[in-house]
């Protein structure tokens, strides 16, 4: 299996810090616990991740800026320098874009 040695995961070997003792250790725990899922809730979650973007529609035709501005919820945006899937430095870009609803990134 690949994963890509740039991230900390692999590169610092974080995954000693989660019990694993080899990245080979690791995946084979993903793939035991994804194992009891089904199948189209995974494809579903795959595609969310792939293809969720605010902006592809017809009210903000692909301006992510545009989109995130429209949103005026209140949020606190916690996310984890560690993460793999969605990176601290994104969710702070999104935050600032949001501003009129009043967003904030908490490190």
């Amino acid at each position: 299996p690949y994963i890509h040695t740039t991230y900390p995961i692999t590169r610092e070997k974080l995954y000693t810090q989660l019990g694993f003792n080899t990245l080979e250790d690791l995946l084979l725990y993903w793939e035991q616990d994804h194992l009891t899922w089904d199948a189209n809730d995974l494809l579903c979650m795959l595609k969310t991740w792939q293809k969720a973007d605010i902006s592809q529609n017809n009210l903000f035709l692909g301006d992510i800026v545009k989109a995130l501005r429209s949103i005026r919820a209140q949020m606190i945006v916690m996310p984890s320098k560690t993460d793999q899937y969605f990176h601290f430095q994104d969710s702070k870009w999104e935050v600032e874009q949001i501003k009129a609803g009043g967003g904030r990134v908490q490190y």
